[in-house]
């Protein structure tokens, strides 16, 4: 277990999503370190599109960047004024302040040398926004294989995962088939594959009483848990 170091992981989502792993990995850590969970930037045409439809609003705006939300456990946020964009020279502002509003916080938490954790083939664009003891990627998906991809766009995110994992200094993945993929880009390639809270699971078995969804359900029943989503084959 690690124990003593802080860490920065850099997230696919907000804090305040469907519970995934890396909530579950970020929480562990922060028993015995300092953990800073970094929200993923917004992109400028759907913020453009949420502040004009009242998705997003002023507190959203004027929100402070670092949120305190657990013991050693803390969120930043990236401005939403500053979302990322593909235009010059805004794109390269716009990261300047990112990039600045995440090094504040930061040093307001006093943290340095830190293990930087990175969770998406995108974030090779953020691979030198703060010197780090310890870059580590974390494949948790084949992230090509996703739907609503041309060719091209598979072929660039592939292209700037295997430049990630080129220049951080371990990557980590949670299957075989992701290891057989991942490891001939980085020498420092290891299979971690993902496990339960054990804890949390025996506790609800051992309760005889059934949440009467559950309990209207005949047995024999099968349970599913985890995102629902397109990739699912539902027949």
């Amino acid at each position: 277990m690690l124990t003593g170091h802080n860490l920065v992981y850099f997230a696919q989502g907000p804090w305040n999503d469907l519970w995934r792993p890396q909530h579950q990995l970020m929480s562990v850590f922060a028993r015995s370190n300092k953990v800073l969970y970094v929200e993923r930037r917004r992109f400028l045409r759907p913020t453009a599109k949420a502040l004009s439809s009242g998705e997003l609003g002023w507190n959203d705006l004027s929100r402070p960047a670092l949120e305190h939300i657990a013991d050693n456990l803390y969120i930043h946020r990236y401005p939403i004024w500053a979302p990322v964009t593909g235009a010059f020279p805004l794109k390269a502002l716009t990261h300047t302040i990112s990039r600045g509003s995440l090094r504040r916080s930061m040093r307001a938490l006093g943290m340095s040398d830190p293990i930087a954790w990175y969770s998406l083939p995108g974030m090779l664009d953020m691979i030198d926004d703060l010197p780090a003891r310890l870059r580590i990627y974390h494949a948790i998906d084949e992230y090509t294989s996703y739907s609503k991809q041309t060719e091209d766009s598979k072929r660039l995110v592939a292209q700037r995962e295997q430049k990630l994992m080129a220049a951080v200094d371990a990557v980590i993945v949670v299957s075989q088939k992701l290891y057989d993929s991942k490891a001939p880009h980085n020498p420092h390639t290891y299979l971690v594959p993902n496990a339960v809270n054990y804890t949390s699971y025996q506790t609800a078995l051992n309760d005889p009483e059934l949440p009467p969804e559950l309990a209207a359900i005949p047995e024999p029943r099968v349970g599913y848990i985890g995102l629902i989503g397109d990739k699912l084959d539902y027949d």
